[in-house]
């Protein structure tokens, strides 16, 4: 949310555990309120819905997608990151919560089928994949948490910034993360 403020939008965050509202608040001028997509109504429909990181922990994943559409303008943009590749599967997605990973074509026709067009879609640690695929199935979510040597740290900060850079131009066919940007 504090991103997104610094770009210019005015949000508000919705979020049914505590903590994670707690951890925004002090992070963020937007409005926070706890309750879920499923059961949150308003008037005021939103020009963007992001959920980075989300959907992958929701069951209904279907109606959590036009719980979003529901909420947004007309011709309104759902901005979404998900973890990719089913092959990747590992106990740090378990003990994080997920219930999936994402290919590319179940995701995008679950947003077709809601009645969204896709906008953009790309991946993102493509240039880590290699690195990612050896420790995210190596290692448990506690491990992920460890500080990283800072010459490793390093590296990994410079190839994340060198593939923003080359995001910019070029569209990346694989990654662990998927990021889509679908309109309404």
């Amino acid at each position: 949310m504090a991103t997104l403020e610094k770009l210019g939008f005015i949000t508000t965050g919705l979020d049914v555990n505590e903590k994670a509202l707690s951890y925004a608040a002090k992070r963020t001028h937007g409005k926070l309120i706890r309750q879920s997509i499923f059961r949150y109504t308003s008037a005021k429909r939103y020009d963007v819905v992001g959920a980075f990181d989300v959907l992958e922990h929701i069951r209904d994943d279907k109606g959590f997608l036009q719980a979003c559409y529901r909420l947004l303008t007309v011709n309104g943009y759902l901005l979404l990151t998900v973890p990719a590749g089913r092959d990747m599967w590992s106990l740090v997605d378990t003990q994080s919560g997920h219930v999936r990973r994402y290919e590319y074509e179940e995701l995008l026709e679950k947003l077709h089928s809601t009645g969204f067009k896709i906008v953009r879609q790309s991946y993102w640690n493509s240039l880590l994949l290699p690195f990612y695929r050896v420790w995210h199935n190596k290692k448990e979510v506690a491990a992920h948490l460890q500080k990283m040597p800072p010459i490793i740290n390093m590296v990994l900060k410079w190839l994340f910034h060198v593939e923003l850079l080359l995001s910019r131009f070029i569209r990346f066919y694989n990654g662990a993360t998927m990021v889509v940007c679908a309109q309404k």
